[in-house]
């Protein structure tokens, strides 16, 4: 498995706004404080700061599993076979086949 820099926090949360919805939220947020509703700005800009927040914690929550089921895999399956039939108590040609 090949090592790649990690981007920033901040680049990961920006990138959550390529999703239209959050899009279309900042511009009616802008909309709002060039009219004058200050109080629906500011209420609309936190809305998509956190959902943006919370799809990002997702997105990396994600990441840590698949590098998690990553780092389980041997790519012996002999190997990862007898383990299972091991921890389930069974005979490994139940598995296996041999």
């Amino acid at each position: 498995m090949s090592e790649t820099k990690e981007e920033s926090l901040w680049l990961q949360f920006l990138k959550q706004y390529k999703d239209y919805m959050r899009i279309v939220l900042a511009i009616a947020a802008i909309a709002n404080f060039i009219v004058g509703y200050y109080y629906t700005g500011v209420i609309l800009l936190i809305i998509t700061a956190g959902n943006a927040y919370m799809a990002l914690n997702q997105e990396r929550k994600a990441g840590k599993s698949v590098d998690a089921l990553n780092s389980m895999i041997t790519g012996d399956h002999a190997v990862t076979a007898a383990a299972i039939t091991g921890e389930l108590g069974i005979d490994g040609r139940a598995i296996t086949g041999a």
